[in-house]
């Protein structure tokens, strides 16, 4: 499903790398989570996945098609298509309800949802928010919300950026129930970049990147 193959990326303002010769693999219904320490390129080597962020050099590609030498539209196109993103901020749209903000990429996509939502709804325990404005949900029930939504358009990739970081403990596992269990029952490579250990220890298999490397995890 995902394949990174020797992606190297140096800090803007110098020639030091930041990492080099990246090479990793996720297949469909894998979980995989990157950890590092501040800094490391933890988020700037999932937001290269996403193309949002492209690599000095190295491919990624994602169910088949390569994604790095894309012009910047069809990388676009191609995210919205295939790509499921969890921010930890959340990027909820504050003016839209429950629904309409979960609904949003396969709207966009003009694909059918409703089966879908209402799967994704009796998940997530939102059933009784869906109308709700999104500044009346806890913290934990918007970044419910924010998985759905990533889950809606039935992507093929799901990319998560410190997903339960705004987050206290309970709600944190909670959310990453969600997560985790949702993506493998849905078919979808999830990576997810964390910092906690206890989210990592959820994912199949987890990585560090050090010194500009990547390092199998096995002592969580």
């Amino acid at each position: 499903m995902l394949l990174v193959t020797k992606v190297s990326k140096r800090y803007a303002t110098s020639s030091a790398a930041l990492f080099s010769g990246i090479t990793l693999k996720v297949a469909a219904g894998e979980s995989l989570a990157i950890m590092g320490a501040s800094g490391c390129g933890k988020s700037t080597l999932l937001n290269i996945i996403a193309g949002l962020v492209t690599s000095d050099s190295g491919s990624v590609v994602i169910d088949g098609q390569e994604t790095s030498g894309l012009a910047e539209s069809l990388r676009d196109a191609f995210r919205a298509a295939h790509i499921g993103m969890v921010f930890q901020q959340f990027n909820l749209i504050d003016c839209l309800s429950v629904v309409d903000n979960i609904t949003l990429p396969a709207r966009y996509l003009k694909r059918p949802y409703q089966q879908r939502l209402a799967l994704l709804l009796q998940s997530m325990g939102l059933e009784h928010k869906q109308n709700s404005a999104i500044g009346d949900l806890s913290g934990g029930e918007q970044q419910r919300v924010a998985i759905a939504r990533a889950l809606i358009h039935s992507p093929k990739l799901i990319l998560a950026d410190e997903p339960t970081g705004n987050l206290d403990e309970a709600t944190s596992d909670t959310v990453a129930d969600c997560l985790f269990s949702l993506a493998k029952s849905h078919g979808a490579a999830l990576v997810v970049v964390t910092h906690a250990k206890e989210i990592a220890a959820r994912a199949d298999r987890a990585v560090v990147i050090k010194h500009g490397q990547l390092e199998p995890l096995t002592n969580l």
